[in-house]
């Protein structure tokens, strides 16, 4: 066994050296065969109706964009659709028309009416800003043809969906195509003083052919979240964001009726928020007596590992800017600092929110941000099997993060978090990051990336073995991408107010992939090589991977099939057990020792742009001496722009020494979309680990940007010998009324 993992170790060698080697394709960019294009916005002589039509008189005397590009399938092509695009601004507002014209406009890709939702299986308008004009950071906007809108940042070439301001827009579909109008009051914005110059991209996605035109820089090679391929809009001066505050105040009621215990609760609960700008670059925000009951549930995993789940922060507050506190590339593991330990204890309970302090923006070349919150007194769950609780008490966390813009696109900072929200003892963490980024890699276009970052932690109780480290090498383009990462977690780190699903490890990755674009009917085929190597800080072999998959097809539309092998090496250190059968189930014990087998997979999907689309991945494979086969089913419906079925199937079959044991997971959700300011969303899970049901329903009312109803229930089920009880009964009413100085 030690031979065969001899071999794995310099297999991911090898793979680490061949990316590098491969990465040298052709130079050549034909990104440089264009000048960055220009155009001066002209000043409105009044504010147009923000309606999707297009047909006021001011509309006639804007800037025009007249045409866009191809980007995709052929960079720098003519599009198969015209587009026209018109931007006006005045003091208060930046305006955008634009005109898709469609040949065929009964063919336009209608995808979803859904506030905030990937809109990438239809056709659609996106404009991309660069307010501080540093070819780094930006306000994205969408628009599709029903006039829904979904926003983010522009972070370092990276975007992020979770950021939502206040802006305006609407459309319409005609004989013609369809056009789309857009407010966007610089109130919203960030803006360097006295710019009167910004970076600006204009995209349009048709759907259907798989096509993607833009305004500047329609290369493969350059994505449309990097801003150094983006044009420039001149002539923006006068431009006034008031007082630059928000106070947002807030009602919300909810009841809490336990089925299983009799237990009742009613609580009404005021609230604020407050945002003030206190430069144009630099905002600062205030939250008293938080609510977030408005926020989507977890959707719900299995875990048939040794180590925690991640999910995702899904609470407004801690997503808007929440890039600014992103650190070394890390997606997940160690985060230093992960925002759903504060409010969150580590089972999973709700902690109230007293009060909270956020600032975060510019100053300078510094990006700078600041979390201050106090979390009210409670009690937790110190032992899940007898129900025992632990007082916690008051809890105050921080968190603070400086990076400073270095060279063009690179920066390096530092962050430092302090207090532990699920334990009487302190905890304190520092760590400091580097992360290169050059565009112009080699060619205009061919981007690298190089990151290093350090951390260290001091918990109270613990003495010595709390670093952590990493560092990786990326070169993240479309037809050859390739990766390097080292990456090390003494046993005693402990990020109490970030995220670390492992310790005592060192992690070796490297994948590489290669793309074709053969024609016009198949778009894209990639070819892929990855593999891991873990080790504990002794250099004792843990796990190891080698995933092959000879190809990923891909057509225009959208649809998909892709096939993986893998050789998995597996070595347990101590007894593993994995309770079956629900929560009163017997567990299966994983004796230690070392373990290897293969892995295949097929993943095949329909594009989601048709009214039924579906997905299907089956895996079979070893598992710890046994067998296990996965199968992942899932399909959507949509009849109309107003309703969406989608239902989610996963099996887990596991046939083990020990004994055998299966696992089901299923999710049912509606969207009913009666406009694009009012919806109904429901979601329905069962799982058979813990053999519940949570229903969770809302309706969520846009009055106008900025001023939202919501009204949410949340239901649990639970069944016990084959009967359905009923659990939690939670029903909750928020409003939140945004006024602008």
């Amino acid at each position: 066994m030690n031979r065969t993992y001899g071999v794995l170790a310099h297999a991911t060698r090898v793979l680490c050296l061949a990316g590098i080697a491969l990465a040298v394709g052709p130079t050549h960019s034909v990104a440089a065969e264009t000048a960055r294009p220009s155009l001066t916005a002209v000043v409105a002589s009044e504010a147009p109706k923000i309606d999707g039509r297009l047909n006021e008189a001011v509309w006639q005397t804007a800037a025009v964009i007249d045409g866009l590009q191809q980007k995709i399938p052929v960079a720098y092509g003519e599009p198969t659709e015209h587009t026209e695009v018109r931007v006006l601004y005045d003091a208060d507002f930046l305006y955008i028309g634009v005109h898709a014209f469609d040949s065929s406009p009964n063919e336009i890709t209608l995808s979803t009416m859904v506030r905030d939702a990937d809109m990438s299986s239809g056709d659609r308008i996106t404009i991309s800003l660069d307010t501080y004009f540093d070819q780094r950071n930006g306000f994205h906007f969408e628009v599709n043809p029903l006039g829904n809108k979904r926003d983010g940042l522009i972070e370092n070439g990276s975007e992020s969906y979770e950021w939502d301001g206040i802006w305006y827009a609407d459309a319409r579909i005609d004989g013609t195509g369809y056009y789309v109008e857009i407010a966007i009051p610089y109130k919203t914005l960030s803006i360097a003083r006295d710019q009167a110059s910004w970076g600006l991209q204009v995209v349009r996605y048709i759907k259907r052919n798989g096509e993607e035109d833009r305004w500047a820089s329609p290369t493969p090679e350059i994505e449309p979240f990097n801003l150094k391929g983006a044009g420039r809009l001149n002539g923006l001066v006068g431009i006034q964001q008031g007082i630059g505050l928000d106070v947002v105040p807030k009602l919300a009621l909810r009841h809490a009726d336990d089925g299983l215990t009799g237990d009742k609760d009613t609580n009404f609960d005021p609230g604020v928020d407050a945002f003030y700008r206190i430069t144009p670059s630099l905002t600062g925000a205030l939250t008293v007596n938080t609510d977030f009951g408005e926020a989507e549930v977890d959707t719900r995993q299995i875990n048939l590992t040794r180590f925690s789940l991640f999910f995702p922060e899904k609470r407004q507050f801690f997503l808007q800017d929440g890039g600014i506190f992103s650190f070394g590339g890390l997606q997940r593991n160690p985060l230093p600092f992960f925002s759903r330990k504060i409010g969150f204890s580590d089972q999973g309970e709700e902690i109230p929110i007293f009060a909270g302090m956020k600032v975060t923006g510019r100053v300078g070349p510094f990006n700078v941000g600041f979390i201050d919150v106090v979390t009210d007194d409670y009690k937790r769950l110190a032992d899940p099997a007898t129900g025992k609780r632990e007082k916690i008490g008051v809890r105050n966390l921080t968190v603070a993060r400086v990076s400073a813009n270095v060279l063009d696109e690179s920066t390096a900072g530092v962050i430092v978090t302090s207090g532990n929200p699920n334990s009487k003892d302190g905890n304190f963490l520092i760590g400091a990051d580097v992360n290169y980024r050059n565009s112009q890699f080699f060619a205009e276009g061919r981007t690298v990336v190089a990151r290093s970052w350090v951390q260290r932690s001091d918990t109270e109780g613990l003495s010595g073995d709390q670093l952590a480290w990493g560092t990786r090498l990326t070169y993240p383009n479309d037809r050859v991408n390739w990766y390097l990462i080292a990456e090390g977690v003494q046993k005693n780190f402990n990020p109490a107010l970030g995220f670390t699903s492992r310790r005592d490890i060192r992690n070796y990755y490297a994948g590489y992939r290669f793309r074709q674009r053969p024609s016009r009917f198949l778009r894209t085929i990639d070819h892929r090589v990855t593999g891991f190597y873990v080790t504990n800080t002794d250099n004792q072999f843990r796990s190891g991977e080698i995933n092959l998959e000879p190809f990923t097809v891909t057509n225009p539309v959208g649809d998909k099939v892709a096939v993986t092998y893998a050789r998995v090496f597996e070595t347990l250190p101590e007894d593993f057990g994995i309770r079956t059968e629900g929560r009163h189930g017997e567990t299966v014990t994983i004796p230690k020792g070392s373990y290897s087998w293969d892995r295949y997979r097929l993943d095949v999907s329909a594009s989601d742009a048709r009214p039924i689309s579906a997905r299907a991945i089956v895996t079979r494979s070893g598992f710890h001496g046994g067998e296990r086969w996965d199968f992942t089913p899932s399909v959507s419906w949509r009849p109309s722009r107003h309703f969406l079925l989608t239902v989610n199937y996963t099996r887990n079959d596991v046939d083990l020494p020990d004994g055998d044991f299966v696992v089901h997971l299923i999710g049912f959700k509606t969207d009913i979309q009666f406009t694009t300011d009012l919806s109904w969303n429901t979601f329905v899970q069962f799982d058979s680990d813990s053999d519940t049901i949570g229903i969770h329903t809302r309706v969520r009312w846009i009055m106008t940007p900025g001023r939202e109803f919501f009204a949410v229930l949340n239901q649990g089920l639970l069944i016990e010998d084959g009967e359905l009880e009923r659990g939690v009964t939670e029903p909750r009413v928020k409003l939140g009324w945004t006024f602008r100085f």
